[in-house]
């Protein structure tokens, strides 16, 4: 086409140039020269194109996906000089609103006195999905309009068509990310819970965690970077790379945990809503509770601790109850299959007068990896056998296990036990408190006179702290009837309020 547009071309320039030397001869020259130059720019300095590089779609790609380091767009220009030619890239029909226009440089020769020239874009990036049109243009004149190579062969056409049903202007189809598939939290420990997942497209993956009790976390922004650790609202990231599982460990202990899976593609995303959640193991120990003398103290959880307890002078002391809650170690090994608690009773500062007890407990699960030991079978009275006037300590200790070697789980107070003093004497059981100390229960209040200043502490009979204070000589509160315990200096009494 172009071959016969240069012969027509050139013969209507042989003609024209006849006409001008006739009126040259016979006219002032500079009428002449003005003329010819008048008739030269509006009538054959609009320039022809055509398009080497096509496709409709050149290819499919994914949203952030970029162009290898070097991608050509090319095309041929029907003459040898120009004013300007371009490529440019972009999505909107105007062909200049967020277009990326830059100059297309000379590369090969054509046919004739054509001349090839192209752009590298490589490593542009998609930013947004939909179809992104590729196209060159060139002008013979800086006032000439552009003549564009959308049409698909040679064309001196000035408009620009950006479509994918008319004309021929190559595009890439750009395709949103999707998201990881078959995303999964699984428990591990206290600590930790594990990941895994399919990536899509084969596109790396960024997650991100928040506590399931907290509000959503926010979506991340297009274009922008995360790192592990980059906070998203409530959430923060705590993967991104390309593998298909993670360990996600420093987890606080029994607590639920949202993970939201996203595809990544140089800092594009995908916008899904894909999740997994799970909730790590309890403590190994947690809500465990013994009751001494009809009173309930924790080994681990709120309320009166066991801990130290002084129960001052005693003629009976028997473990009514015991109730221990236990978690697995980890997900890895076998489950919980049983647990009890021992006591050993020590002249104090001495050897054991009573060797170590073992008191099996009643295991059932309580779901999530938990369990509860108990027994309501009181023991004898522990300490009928000792000696009347002389201090002991009570050591009391809990173990559960699974049945395999390393598999037993202690609650030994950090090694230490669970301590309780006490004199041995013949009493009514209620604590004997020395000649300095006064206790009433009358008229729906508690009262306690002694000498001097005192750590003051008014549990319930279940153990529940009602008062703690510091007073000097004299202690005052008003309750409901019942029993009560009052701890003076750590000595614990039994005070009836009627």
């Amino acid at each position: 086409m172009v071959f016969y547009w240069l012969i027509v071309k050139s013969l209507n320039l042989y003609f024209i140039l006849l006409i001008f030397n006739f009126l040259y001869k016979r006219m002032k020259k500079s009428i002449v020269l003005f003329f010819a130059s008048l008739f030269f720019s509006f009538s054959y300095s609009q320039i022809w194109v055509s398009p080497i590089t096509s496709g409709r779609p050149i290819n499919t790609v994914y949203l952030g996906d970029k162009l290898s380091n070097e991608w050509y767009f090319q095309f041929e220009i029907g003459q040898s000089a120009w004013n300007k030619s371009e490529v440019g890239i972009g999505q909107n029909a105007d062909g200049t609103t967020d277009w990326n226009w830059a100059d297309a440089e000379y590369y090969a020769d054509g046919a004739g006195s054509n001349k090839k020239v192209q752009r590298n874009i490589g490593d542009f990036q998609f930013t947004s999905t939909g179809n992104w049109y590729v196209v060159g243009r060139a002008r013979a004149a800086e006032t000439d309009a552009w003549a564009y190579t959308d049409e698909g062969d040679w064309t001196d056409e000035t408009t620009l068509t950006v479509s994918d049903t008319e004309k021929a202007c190559p595009y890439f189809n750009v395709l949103v990310l999707n998201g990881p598939t078959s995303p999964s939290a699984t428990v591990y420990s206290k600590y930790q819970i594990d990941l895994n997942w399919t990536k899509s497209n084969d596109k790396d993956v960024m997650i991100v965690m928040r506590k399931t009790s907290s509000s959503a976390s926010d979506s991340p922004v297009q274009g922008t970077s995360y790192n592990v650790g980059s906070v998203l609202g409530t959430g923060r990231v705590v993967y991104k790379g390309s593998s298909t599982s993670a360990s996600i460990a420093g987890l606080d202990a029994n607590t639920s945990y949202t993970f939201i899976f996203y595809s990544e593609n140089n800092n594009y995303y995908s916008e899904e809503n894909v999740t997994a959640a799970a909730k790590t193991l309890s403590e190994e120990w947690f809500n465990d509770y013994i009751t001494l003398n009809e009173t309930k103290y924790a080994l681990k959880g709120s309320g009166l601790s066991l801990d130290e307890v002084n129960l001052g002078t005693i003629s009976s002391l028997i473990i009514n109850s015991a109730s221990l809650q236990y978690s697995d170690i980890t997900t890895a090994v076998a489950p919980r299959t049983g647990s009890a608690y021992y006591y050993a009773i020590q002249e104090n500062g001495g050897s054991n007068v009573v060797n170590d007890v073992e008191n099996i407990l009643t295991q059932t699960s309580l779901g999530d990896y938990t369990y509860e030991g108990s027994t309501s079978t009181p023991t004898a009275n522990l300490i009928s056998s000792l000696t009347a006037g002389k201090s002991y300590i009570l050591h009391v200790w809990a173990k559960s296990w699974n049945g395999e070697d390393g598999g037993d789980l202690w609650l030994t107070n950090n090694g230490n036990n669970y301590k309780v003093s006490f004199v041995k004497s013949v009493s009514t059981g209620i604590n004997e408190p020395d000649s300095s100390l006064k206790l009433s229960g009358e008229n729906g209040k508690i009262t306690a006179y002694f000498e001097g200043t005192a750590k003051v502490e008014l549990y319930s009979a279940t153990g529940q702290l009602i008062r703690s204070v510091k007073v000097t000589n004299v202690f005052s509160e008003a309750v409901k009837t019942g029993i009560y315990l009052l701890r003076i200096n750590g000595t614990t009494h039994k005070v009836i309020v009627k």
